[in-house]
């Protein structure tokens, strides 16, 4: 049986998660995974060193061991380019974020608004205090613009989508007359 690349992704991330049993240390794990992927973003040159069949595991660990990503996360790139899966790495660190903070009652929301007017740290509290009510969790909240939308928010979490968007109202009213 064949796993999709989404199942592949899912489960190099529990295992990463599984072996990591030091649950202070998995915040530090998903960090030094998420500056690799942000690297990996920005740097064609880095993508392409790590993605290259042409470049050794050897040279690869040299490059690793000269950073300050921690040695387990190192090990596990390594073994995420063996495997030929570096290039499923964002959907990877995705998936193990999820884990790292469900494992501490966390949950990451997404809040898109249309102005960064609406994203104050004032509205912020008042917004994490609510979905802490709601949904019984610590809330990482994340605002991101989208002048798109024109007014409103969306609001993204795990199962949980709101969309009390204007624009979202707009095609309400035009979908029923």
């Amino acid at each position: 049986m064949k796993l999709s690349k989404e199942k592949k992704s899912k489960f190099f991330a529990c295992a990463f998660f599984e072996l990591e049993k030091k649950r202070s240390e998995r915040g530090m794990y998903l960090s030094g995974l998420q500056d690799i992927v942000s690297l990996l973003d920005v740097s064609t040159k880095l993508r392409s060193f790590l993605e290259s069949p042409l470049f050794s595991q050897e040279e690869r660990h040299i490059f690793f061991s000269s950073t300050h990503i921690p040695k387990p996360v190192t090990i596990f790139l390594e073994l995420i380019i063996e495997k030929k899966m570096i290039f499923h790495l964002k959907s990877i660190v995705r998936h193990y974020e999820h884990l790292v903070l469900s494992s501490i009652d966390k949950i990451k929301v997404k809040a898109v608004v249309s102005h960064s007017s609406y994203a104050s740290k004032e509205i912020e509290n008042s917004l994490v205090k609510k979905l802490k009510d709601v949904l019984k969790k610590d809330i990482d909240l994340k605002f991101h613009i989208n002048p798109k939308i024109l007014g409103g928010f969306l609001l993204q979490a795990d199962d949980l989508y709101i969309d009390s968007s204007l624009r979202k109202s707009l095609e309400d009213i035009k979908a029923s007359l």
